[in-house]
């Protein structure tokens, strides 16, 4: 008669993956720069001063959430024991493309512009960052609400599969009330506001970890 074992080692070194790039995650975003400059002179000079950091901080957000998009297809395809891709799945990559994009605005597209105008007039600055502000509360937006969806839609079918998926249900669930809530009522889509998401995915990352790590099969 078969016996239940512990997943194998690929799974498990995933899912130890997806814990720590929680915990990560939500390091980026207490070191993300923010822009105080009165003047666009003054804006030049400090994005260009933050520039390194930046890169970093957008560089390792796009990494974790390559990482934590892969983490949850897997954990699906696991769930599900190869029944087909979940409409969620679909979900969360789109969202996490769409933050991948804002991300790279930010971090990298933003700095780059700031580098042009250095030691000239500084003017042409300004509505070039309107415009890839445009573009980065865009795809932020769109990529919370992609992976509200994903959480929300894939909470009841994991719920009723029981075990380690509960978790991962609750706290999925719960991140995209949350972001719902933000994208309502908040003014737009700023650090914290991103923070908090940041923290909501982190946890339903971690949860997703667990599952991988504790999950038993049959050989």
């Amino acid at each position: 008669m078969p016996n239940p074992h512990f997943q194998t080692t690929p799974d498990r070194i995933l899912g130890g993956v997806l814990i720590g790039t929680g915990f990560l995650m939500v390091l980026a975003m207490l070191h993300h720069p923010v822009v105080n400059a009165g003047t666009p002179e003054d804006a030049v000079r400090e994005i260009i001063h933050e520039a390194g950091i930046n890169r970093m901080v957008h560089g390792g957000a796009t990494l974790i959430m390559v990482l934590q998009f892969y983490g949850f297809w897997v954990m699906r395809d696991r769930a599900d024991r190869n029944e087909g891709p979940h409409l969620s799945v679909l979900l969360f990559g789109a969202g996490a493309t769409a933050l991948v994009g804002a991300a790279l605005i930010s971090g990298f597209a933003v700095p780059l512009l700031a580098s042009y105008f250095e030691g000239d007039s500084p003017d042409g600055f300004r509505g070039l960052t309107r415009l890839a502000f445009a573009g980065n509360q865009a795809l932020a937006g769109f990529g919370a609400l992609a992976l509200a969806a994903a959480g929300l839609i894939s909470a009841w079918p994991l719920w009723r599969k029981g075990g380690w998926l509960r978790p991962v249900a609750v706290i999925g669930g719960l991140t995209g009330v949350i972001t719902l809530l933000l994208v309502t009522l908040g003014d737009g889509i700023d650090v914290v506001f991103m923070t908090v998401i940041a923290l909501g995915i982190s946890l339903w990352s971690a949860a997703m970890g667990l599952y991988l790590l504790m999950r038993r099969v049959r050989v």
